[in-house]
């Protein structure tokens, strides 16, 4: 097993309700080492978003809260980070492919702007060649047309479409850590498979690792090395795919 790019210890999410605190996570660990894709499996409600979300701080606020625990990113603990170091882990070196493609993308913005802004942000580009950048990463996500798709905007395109450019603005900066979570609830079976095979084909590429969010048992079984099954904001089991 190589060495783990991500450690969670004992983690705790909460959120303040008018009944009092809520615990949604309530001391999950597990580990992803690098270069490998971790599946965190389960029902609606039980975690696993909020996890996710634990991970990159983007509990909704001022209710969300992490009451406990750790969140090791190659050794540094993202629970004491200081907001604007977030800004900088967020995109650069941790990218998240959410849940829903429609409301993931800004609808008044065109979608070369949308994948070109981390890309000014993080790695200092002017306008045009952020525009460039994106052309090249809508052609690695396989989008028909990259050089006329830059230009539209989300409602012009179809939900694989969409789904492609949410990938895109994750893998602009080739993080090291992507977390999909369920990157392909709301498509048919055959885009399901065109999006899993490319974000499989992506994954090996950069060399990164990955954390996959799904309720889809078969998803996991040809996506993922190893699985976290969650249950009530806790994990009952975790086990490399094929056991």
């Amino acid at each position: 097993m190589s060495e783990p790019l991500l450690e969670i210890k004992n983690l705790v999410t909460g959120f303040e309700t008018e009944s009092g605190l809520l615990k949604a996570v309530d001391g999950v660990s597990f580990t992803v080492p690098k270069g490998t894709c971790v599946g965190i499996v389960g029902e609606s409600g039980c975690g696993k978003s909020v996890t996710a979300m634990s991970i990159v701080r983007l509990l909704p606020q001022p209710m969300g809260k992490i009451l406990d625990g750790q969140i090791l990113f190659k050794g540094r603990d993202l629970v004491q980070a200081r907001e604007t170091d977030m800004h900088e882990i967020r995109g650069q070196h941790i990218g998240v492919i959410f849940q829903e493609p429609m409301t993931a993308l800004n609808p008044v913005h065109s979608i070369g702007r949308q994948i070109g802004e981390s890309l000014m942000l993080h790695r200092g580009m002017n306008a045009r060649e952020a525009r460039d950048a994106a052309i090249q990463l809508l052609q690695r996500v396989r989008i028909p047309a990259p050089e006329q798709r830059v230009d539209e905007f989300p409602h012009q395109l179809s939900g694989g479409m969409r789904q492609r450019v949410v990938i895109a603005i994750a893998l602009a900066c080739h993080p090291e850590l992507i977390i999909a979570d369920e990157p392909t609830t709301a498509l048919d079976v055959t885009v399901q498979a065109q999006i899993l095979s490319l974000l499989k084909d992506l994954q090996a590429e950069m060399g990164s690792s990955s954390i996959l969010i799904t309720h889809d048992l078969g998803v996991i079984a040809q996506s993922c090395d190893s699985v976290v099954v969650m249950y009530a904001g806790r994990v009952v089991e975790k086990a490399p795919v094929r056991e």
